[in-house]
């Protein structure tokens, strides 16, 4: 492979790539909740939607105060 420059070209814009990100962040947080939820006790949706409804807006809140930060810090960068 040849690593030049002119080779080294963004295949996707930061945003997008973010968006990607968030996406996943919110799948692997309800799997991840569903498993040990399911673990601890048993089927119960009612608790599962409970364990679920405090663990998302924490983790969102996490990824968006770290990729605003990361933004801020790396601006000059991308």
């Amino acid at each position: 492979m040849d690593f030049s420059p002119e080779n080294l070209d963004q295949t996707i814009v930061p945003e997008l790539f973010m968006l990607a990100i968030g996406i996943y962040l919110i799948l692997i947080t309800a799997i991840l909740t569903r498993f040990s939820s399911t673990i601890e006790n048993g089927g119960d949706r009612t608790q599962f939607m409970y364990d679920l409804g405090q663990v998302l807006p924490i983790s969102i809140i996490v990824f968006t105060v770290t990729a605003i930060t990361a933004r801020t810090f790396f601006r000059g960068l991308i």
